[in-house]
């Protein structure tokens, strides 16, 4: 293993095709390893069959390989702000430098008798956990289940638009899996008119 001048350590290692779990941790004191908290399985973390959050990894047969830098406990890079990095979105975030999928383009339209209603959450250290349901008059218009916001980071706003029908109220629960509370979300709706 190698360390470079842009302090990134890196190797190359032969192995054969197939899928494989890894995780960064310390080869001399194995207590000190990756243990990211509020992550459920997605492309970057798996859980194994003991509970313990791994990366994943997978070789295709004659294929080079080369995996993205990761930062610690983390599926970015190492200083990326996840969040809408389009200046002509309704949700841009001035502070993002990694562009995360989330924009919401102006010129989405909804239907006569609509508006668009934004909501941003901000999620706490275990966004994972975290769940919201929009109802109306009607009942439930638009949710959020548990484990939209695993892997977010923390303190940076995710927004998500609904069209919802104009003149009604709405109410918004917000809930946590877990059950210890919710610590430092923020939660914020506002009509785009």
């Amino acid at each position: 293993m190698e360390y470079d001048e842009d302090d990134e350590w890196f190797v190359t290692i032969p192995i054969q095709a197939g899928n494989y779990i890894w995780k960064f941790a310390d080869f001399n004191n194995p207590d000190l390893q990756e243990l990211p908290v509020g992550v459920s399985e997605g492309s970057c973390f798996q859980f194994d069959q003991f509970g313990f959050i791994n990366r994943t990894l997978t070789v295709i047969e004659e294929e080079e390989t080369v995996l993205p830098n990761y930062c610690w406990e983390s599926c970015l890079p190492c200083g990326a702000i996840p969040g809408c990095t389009n200046f002509d979105a309704i949700n841009w975030n001035p502070w993002s430098n990694f562009d995360d999928g989330s924009c919401i383009d102006q010129t989405t339209e909804c239907t006569l008798g609509e508006t668009l209603l934004e909501i941003v959450v901000t999620p706490d250290p275990w966004g994972g956990e975290v769940s919201w349901i929009l109802y109306g008059d009607l009942g439930g218009v638009a949710s959020a289940p548990v484990g939209t916001y695993a892997g977010s980071s923390p303190g940076i706003p995710v927004t998500t638009g609904v069209c919802v029908p104009i003149a009604q109220p709405y109410d918004i629960v917000i809930e946590d899996s877990y059950g210890d509370d919710i610590n430092f979300i923020e939660l914020e709706a506002g009509t785009i008119l």
